[in-house]
């Protein structure tokens, strides 16, 4: 399900830190990225009460200066604990990515705090994810409401894996591109 205090996860992630610029492996999980060119990564730190994530990475542009005012695009990578998800095989885990009611059930959690743009099935390897895009016009108004998220899920047997992306609406089909090539650089659980 999707916590609507994530929308203020990646700066609040983003104030905590730096961990290796240019590559992350969690050796419990094996969750990894290696962020594309031009890009960093900066740790999430000690987890709070508004994240319920394990780990999480942001993944900024190099140029970046200011990590309380971070210039899109940029991403968060997080694993969320699931213990229901261990005792799953990894078609049960990809049929569910796939199921109408689970993503009906997920459309409508975001949408109670934003407004759903699209949504689409998406595959990294062989596992199966969905992805949301959302206007985060209509939550609280003010200077955010030209920034777009691209939530991106998948369900591995440790957790769920989201890469929540942040652009502006002026931006977003460039962004995509960018988007889309860090997700490719993620090595998922298995």
């Amino acid at each position: 399900m999707f916590d609507p205090r994530l929308s203020i996860v990646p700066v609040a992630l983003l104030c905590c830190g730096f961990v290796d610029p240019l590559r992350f492996a969690d050796i419990k999980t094996g969750l990894g990225i290696e962020p594309p060119a031009g890009f960093v990564l900066v740790s999430a730190g000690p987890q709070s009460g508004e994240s319920m994530a394990n780990i999480a990475i942001g993944i900024v542009p190099a140029t970046l200066r200011d990590l309380n005012d971070p210039p899109t695009p940029y991403c968060i990578l997080a694993l969320h604990e699931r213990p229901d998800n261990a005792a799953l095989t990894r078609a049960q885990l990809n049929e569910r990515m796939r199921d109408p009611e689970w993503i009906a059930t997920n459309r409508a959690d975001i949408e109670a705090h934003f407004i759903v743009m699209s949504d689409e099935p998406l595959q990294l390897g062989d596992i199966n994810g969905h992805r949301f895009i959302v206007d985060d016009q209509g939550y609280e108004p003010g200077p955010e409401d030209d920034l777009v998220q691209v939530i991106s899920i998948f369900d591995t047997p440790p957790g769920r894996v989201t890469l929540n992306c942040i652009s502006i609406k002026q931006d977003l089909d460039a962004d995509m591109t960018v988007f889309e090539t860090i997700g490719e650089r993620i090595v998922l659980p298995e």
